[in-house]
């Protein structure tokens, strides 16, 4: 869910749209390039976003259009609010999207990149600092996207 990892740059563009005839299954939409996932100051974006296009944060309102996949669902009431009422489930205490349900995932794998990161400092003989430091910095700043997140989509709204 876009809303949830932050994937703003999906609402406007970057999303291809699929239908397999074979098969006659409903269009599906799949998002790629995704460098903007967990990004920091999308923390406080609004659920509404995807529908309007605007977010008024950090004290100055910043707009842009919506995508042609995004609007009309997003202007469906039903769907629309359909999507909110799930984005904010996974947010809830048990849900999805929260640090607790999330943290040993990513505990896991951010586990498995240093071990395998000290087997290739083994092999080649080489500390690799740079590269532990970029894991566990990446990592950290994943959880504090996530713990930022939640608490931001938690709040109602003013």
């Amino acid at each position: 869910m876009g809303a949830l990892i932050c994937n703003w740059d999906g609402f406007h563009n970057n999303l291809y749209g699929y239908f397999d005839p074979s098969t006659n299954a409903p269009w599906k939409v799949i998002p790629w390039d995704l460098y903007q996932v967990f990004e920091p100051s999308c923390v406080d974006f609004p659920l509404t976003y995807s529908l309007n296009g605007r977010y008024p944060g950090n004290g100055r309102e910043r707009a842009r259009d919506t995508s042609f996949f995004s609007e009309p669902y997003h202007n469906q009431p039903d769907l629309g609010q359909m999507y909110r009422e799930a984005v904010l489930e996974f947010v809830q205490p048990g849900g999805a999207f929260t640090p607790e349900a999330l943290a040993p995932t990513m505990t896991a794998i951010e586990t498995t990149l240093l071990e395998d990161l000290a087997l290739v400092e083994a092999m080649s003989g080489v500390t690799q600092d740079s590269c532990r430091d970029q894991i566990v910095d990446a990592y950290g700043a994943m959880r504090g996207y996530i713990r930022d997140r939640v608490t931001f989509l938690r709040t109602p709204a003013e």
